[in-house]
């Protein structure tokens, strides 16, 4: 492959951006004070916007398939051009507006929720709740033809844990739901402090 090295500086560069982006997310909900989360909307936004610009870059796609399908990459390599891959395509599937606009909403309703808790006050965060849910419909209406998932909520489960099944999910939640139901309810009945303490790894 005679561009190899160009292509893998692009990898390199896509995945150091998108650990940025990572970082950011990360700090906002760790160490940002609250009136710095407009601001730090706007930067992941930007961010979001340059790395779906680089991921959709014409001839790109092109080069990432050649790379997949080349006999000269060792495993290490095949791997990263298969995920790197699967990331461009579904940049591809959704436009830069619809990942700007997530990337913002994310950030507003995180800062929201956490307001929300804090008053106690589900009502001050519905609107921004209900945006990001109509936005993920969508979101999840154009991915799932490139996914080729059953369900489009899982196709946005595939973004989080690839390959993982709505079926698998259900059956895993009815097996804990029971416990879950009591530990709620107990909570209800005598607060939060009945569920603190220190429980022995065999029974956790």
């Amino acid at each position: 492959m005679e561009n190899l090295t160009q292509v893998l500086a692009e990898i390199d560069q896509i995945q150091s951006l998108s650990q940025i982006a990572g970082l950011l997310n990360w700090d906002q909900q760790t160490y940002l004070p609250k009136q710095g989360g407009e601001a730090r909307g706007k930067q992941r936004s930007a961010l979001a916007a340059v790395i779906h610009s680089r991921l959709t870059a014409p001839g790109f796609i092109d080069q990432l398939e050649e790379l997949f399908e080349s006999s000269e990459v060792d495993s290490d390599l095949y791997v990263i051009a298969r995920e790197q891959l699967e990331t461009a395509r579904l940049a591809l599937a959704r436009p830069s507006e619809m990942v700007e606009k997530l990337t913002m909403l994310e950030s507003s309703l995180y800062d929201r929720w956490i307001e929300a808790r804090e008053l106690n006050d589900f009502a001050h965060v519905e609107l921004l709740l209900a945006e990001m849910v109509d936005l993920k419909r969508e979101e999840a209406r154009l991915l799932t033809p490139v996914i080729g998932s059953k369900t489009p909520w899982e196709s946005l489960l595939h973004l989080y844990d690839p390959g993982l099944k709505e079926r698998t999910v259900f059956e895993l939640f009815s097996v804990i739901q029971p416990e879950l139901q009591r530990i709620i309810r107990e909570t209800q009945l005598t607060g939060a402090e009945s569920i603190k303490g220190f429980f022995a790894e065999d029974k956790q």
